[in-house]
Parts: C-alpha cells; structure tokens; sequence
C-alpha cells in the first residue's frame, strides 16, 4: 500500500491511487481474518540496543524485551529478538 502511494508524483495521483490501496488492505484483512496466512509473516524482528529496563520511552523491541523477561528468558543489549507484532 504504502510503495503504490509513495509512486505518486503529485497530489491528483495521489487520490487515484488510494481506491487501489484500499483494496489491497481489504485483501490483506480478509487474509488475517480467514487465517490464509502463514504465522511467519506476521513476526516482526528487531535488534536491542539497550538492556530491557534501560529503555526509557516503550518502544517495540522494550516492550518485547521486558515481556520475554517477565517470561523468564534472558535478554540483554544486542540480541535480535522476534515476536508477533500483537503479542507485546
């Protein structure tokens, strides 16, 4: 959705293409709603910089960090971590 809008050259283009990028979110929505896609796609990976509670504004990859903690799983700074994008 996001690489079709950013095509536009101006604004008019902009607008003709948003039906199109509506479409392709319904499309998606109706994949996730009926369970038509694969549990891998939907990870979402990222690198810690820091150590979970040296995290000062809640970030993805803190929250995640600080879940998998709760959870008992060692993290520390510059681990790359992998979670579905709701799950934290």
């Amino acid at each position: 959705m996001i690489n079709g809008l950013a095509r536009a050259k101006n604004s008019k283009e902009f607008a003709e293409r948003i039906p199109s990028a509506l479409r392709r979110l319904r499309a998606y929505a109706e994949a996730l709603i009926n369970r038509r896609v694969a549990p891998q796609r939907l990870l979402v990976m990222k690198q810690l910089s820091h150590k979970p509670a040296d995290y000062v504004h809640d970030v993805f990859q803190a929250m995640a960090a600080k879940q998998l903690e709760r959870l008992g799983i060692d993290v520390s700074a510059g681990q790359t971590i992998q979670c579905l994008s709701w799950d934290v």
